[in-house]
Order: structure tokens, then sequence, then C-alpha cells
């Protein structure tokens, strides 16, 4: 029998990624702005922290203002529940992640406070890692395609903080 949880490894991974990408100056930021977790819903119940966001652009927008990132998936857990007919079926997914940020003081756009700026620095320079929980209602049609609007329910949280970061959430 095949395990209906077979493809959300690989899903999680493709989503982080999206997390982490790098703005490129030949793009529009409206584009790199719409392509940060292109599988959220329009109307998807965001939360980061703690705080709720009323729709998927308004998330994106906040994170495009963030430091660069890198997320490393640790393990996950995932739970298929039946809808009932002529509804989708869902996944409830928690996962455990990695994460660290750029403490270069560049966001992803390459915006800084710095009056000039330093073009010495043209690299991230990740501080260390954080712990981070990744709560996700999906449905179940990522079984088919990764790249559609399937997740209902995203909860991002830090979970932990490590004293040397310069990084304040």
């Amino acid at each position: 029998m095949n395990d209906p949880t077979s493809k959300l490894e690989q899903f999680l991974k493709i989503i982080l990624e999206t997390l982490d990408q790098t703005y490129v100056t030949t793009q529009t930021t409206e584009f790199y702005k719409s392509s940060i977790l292109p599988q959220l819903i329009s109307q998807s119940r965001i939360i980061i922290n703690g705080s709720p966001f009323g729709s998927r652009s308004q998330f994106q927008e906040l994170w495009a203002t963030l430091p660069q990132t890198q997320h490393q998936l640790l393990s996950f857990d995932a739970q298929l529940l039946p809808i009932g007919q002529g509804s989708n079926n869902q996944y409830v997914i928690l996962a455990r992640l990695k994460v660290r940020f750029d403490e270069a003081g560049k966001n992803r756009l390459g915006d800084c406070a710095d009056l000039v700026p330093l073009d010495k620095v043209n690299r991230p320079l990740y501080g260390p890692w954080f712990g981070a929980c990744l709560n996700l209602i999906v449905d179940e049609m990522i079984n088919n395609s990764y790249n559609c609007e399937c997740i209902s329910s995203l909860d991002y949280r830090i979970t932990e903080k490590p004293d040397a970061s310069l990084f304040n959430i």
C-alpha cells in the first residue's frame, strides 16, 4: 500500500526554498514577492510568531523586507484527514526546522539603513541557527503538483533564539 504522505518531504523542501530564494535585480519586486510561498491560498490563515496576517499578499510584502534566510528541515509529522465526498482531503503537517538570518544589515531586496552603501559585503553573513516550527494545513492536491494554491493555514513560529545572534524577532 502506498504511503499518502510520501511526497510531503519534497513539498516541504520546495516551500522552504521559496522562503529562502534570493531577489534577483533583473526581476520586478512584485514578481519576486509573488514567488514567495505561491502555494498559499489568497485568503489563507497566516500566523507568524503569533501575529496574524490578513492575506497572502500582506505576508509576501513583509517577508520580502526581512533579511535573507536559510532553512533546514529537521523532521516532520503529517496526518491525512478525510473530509468527505466532493472535497479534497487535507494534510495536517507539523515540521521542525532550523533557520538562520543574514546579519549583514540588508533585507532581501538589498535595502539597508546605511547612508553610504557598503558594497564590500555582497553576500549574506549568516548568524547562528534558530529553532522554528511550521504548522500547515494543505490540500491533498499536492500529490499531483507542488505548484498549486493548496495551503489554507500556515503558522510559523521561532521556538529557539541563540544568544549569539544579532537578529531579534
